[in-house]
């Protein structure tokens, strides 16, 4: 779906799927592949503007991509470790 760049590495976003998780918050499910294999991070925000506004968004993959990006800045971390653990295997 979409090639996504971290620390000179690149893995795919698959897809992306939401919940409700409490009062105010919801939690993001991101899907990525990286040298064949697929994992998922997930984190929880109650930024529900940014949220409202990415479900406004018509096309499927956009609103992946604006799910995604409300996100990003608390699991690329996450990412990263899964990508090295991937390349020590």
């Amino acid at each position: 779906m979409k090639k996504i760049k971290i620390d000179n590495m690149e893995v795919t976003l698959i897809s992306v799927t939401q919940h409700f998780a409490g009062y105010g918050h919801r939690k993001i499910i991101c899907f990525f592949e990286y040298s064949g294999v697929e994992f998922s991070i997930s984190a929880t925000t109650n930024d529900m503007h940014a949220f409202d506004r990415a479900m406004d968004i018509d096309d499927y993959e956009e609103r992946q991509i604006a799910l995604y990006d409300i996100i990003k800045y608390k699991i690329e971390e996450e990412i990263l470790s899964e990508m090295y653990e991937i390349d020590e295997e």
